[in-house]
């Protein structure tokens, strides 16, 4: 960042969701996809991970069954196959992280706007 930069600094942040509704399918996913969207921040979601606390912060341990995608792309997210009580780790890196983490697993935790 450069000095009298306005731009805020690169941060992570995770957090984890159950999906509530009946699965991530094309409609649920395009609006996780559009909220998504609405960051500058790198967005991430994955299945079949192991979830630890470590300083605070939730790691995510890769397992034989374990798949990542881009948050922002809905062959991506389709591609998941989440169904009604999918735990999802949700790992985010930019300036505005934090709250994209906190908007999607919100979002998900919500319904996906089926309930």
């Amino acid at each position: 960042m450069q000095e009298g930069s306005s731009e805020k600094p690169a941060v992570k942040a995770t957090a984890t969701a159950t999906v509530v509704n009946r699965g991530i399918h094309a409609r649920p996913a395009c609006m996780l996809i559009r909220e998504a969207l609405q960051y500058e921040s790198d967005i991430y979601l994955s299945v079949g991970m192991g979830v630890m606390e470590v300083d605070g912060q939730l790691v995510a341990i890769p397992n034989d069954d374990s798949y990542r995608v881009n948050a922002k792309g809905i062959m991506s997210v389709l591609t998941l196959a989440a169904t009604q009580g999918t735990v999802l780790f949700i790992d985010a890196e930019g300036s505005d992280a934090r709250e994209a983490c906190d908007a999607i697993r919100a979002l998900i935790e919500s319904g996906l706007g089926e309930l």
